[in-house]
């Protein structure tokens, strides 16, 4: 999965994401002028979909489920949905948002392979003992004289992890406060740095950590009102740089990770708010960070546990063109059980509120129309031919690959 593409550089072959959630093959693809286009904004994303009057967007009204025209169009429609041309859109409509497919492909992680070929700061390779990782040591006298060539210089670690929801949350915690411990170029182990007052996540860090590498951190308390756990292992800080990237702006799922089992990412989720998230008020939490690509992924997984999620961007607000947000709020019954387990309390246990703003239905995800403009332009438009289900998503918005044609009496 690449992600997003820019239409224009979609080509015949390439397989594309539909409204049933699987991928299919692009057959053909068209290019032509435009002297006008419709700009849709929805609740729940910033960017709004730019497409010609004419194109077909699936749909559906709270007001009325038959009001928009029939059309021979067949695919996506379930009783409550239909097609609508994107200029008739109103704001009493929903479109439809695609969910991607989740593939649960990684149980648990072996460390040799995932790692095989590194080196510590002293050119020493990883080797496999008693079923745990080690650094080989390259002082050949040493090694005579204790009767071993591993490294005593790192800890070794258990070679296989198993993805637990406790491994995703502690995954959470250090996407939302964590980051490297390096010597120039050198990675020497991971820092988590929290709030002092968050006793209940540093002790849940702390104890995660110790279950899954058999390690202890060291933990500091600061003059700053910080607090900050500790783990000098190179071999615990490779591992966590190859599943989850470092640095605030780079920190990305890697496929190990977003093939994981559900629960494992559901915790994730967990960690990255109870780590970062802010309470906007008694039914909000919101999460900022200046990575957009890792905010997508967030966002994708969000979807696939079955919430509702927001994303805003905040270049207006922060002048910073890599500035988003994430944001669950309590529309469904699903996001208020997701928040109380952030929160860790139910104090938001009293109901869902905003219901109208966004919903699940018949399979799909419906947000809110906010608002259609028509715009002049003279750009070009794109659009392609899909197999099989001729349908793609743009702007995570599910359109049709034809125009409507309506039916005769």
């Amino acid at each position: 999965n690449k992600g997003k593409q820019p239409i224009e550089t979609i080509t015949e072959g390439t397989m594309v994401l539909t409204h049933d959630k699987t991928y299919q093959k692009v057959t053909d693809t068209m290019v032509s002028p435009s002297e006008a286009l419709v700009e849709i904004t929805i609740c729940g994303q910033t960017k709004p979909l730019v497409a010609t009057p004419e194109h077909p967007i699936l749909a559906t009204s709270l007001m009325n489920f038959v009001r928009h025209p029939k059309t021979d169009h067949t695919e996506g429609i379930t009783r409550h949905t239909f097609w609508t041309e994107a200029q008739d859109l109103t704001l009493k409509d929903y479109v439809a948002v695609a969910i991607q497919p989740h593939h649960e492909e990684t149980k648990h992680i072996e460390v040799y392979r995932l790692l095989h070929g590194d080196t510590n700061g002293y050119g020493a390779e990883l080797t496999i003992v008693n079923d745990t990782v080690a650094y080989k040591s390259i002082d050949k006298k040493n090694n005579k004289r204790k009767n071993s060539d591993v490294s005593l210089r790192t800890t070794p670690i258990p070679n296989h992890i198993n993805l637990t929801p406790e491994f995703g949350r502690m995954l959470g915690y250090y996407l939302a406060e964590g980051s490297l411990i390096k010597r120039d170029d050198t990675i020497l182990g991971i820092n988590f740095t929290f709030n002092s007052s968050a006793e209940t996540i540093i002790n849940d860090t702390s104890e995660i950590i110790e279950s899954v590498f058999k390690l202890t951190p060291n933990k500091h308390v600061r003059d700053d009102g910080s607090t900050t756990l500790t783990v000098h292992n190179q071999i615990v800080g490779k591992l966590i740089n190859k599943l989850v990237g470092s640095g605030y702006n780079h920190k990305k799922l890697t496929r190990e990770i977003e093939t994981a089992p559900k629960d494992v990412l559901y915790q994730l989720l967990i960690g990255v708010f109870r780590g970062d998230g802010t309470q906007t008020d008694t039914y909000n939490r919101l999460f900022l960070i200046t990575n957009l690509p890792l905010i997508e992924q967030l966002r994708i997984v969000a979807l696939q546990l079955g919430l509702i999620p927001y994303t805003s961007d905040l270049v207006v607000k922060y002048n910073r063109s890599d500035a988003s947000s994430l944001t669950i709020t309590n529309v469904t019954d699903n996001n208020v059980k997701f928040l109380n387990e952030v929160l860790d309390t139910n104090i938001i246990a009293q109901g869902v509120s905003n219901k109208n703003n966004a919903f699940i239905l018949d399979g799909y995800v419906f947000y809110k129309v906010r608002n259609v403009e028509i715009i002049t332009s003279s750009e070009p438009v794109y659009n392609m031919d899909v197999e099989n289900n001729h349908t793609y998503v743009a702007e995570n918005i599910i359109v049709h690959n034809c125009f409507i044609t309506q039916l005769s009496d």
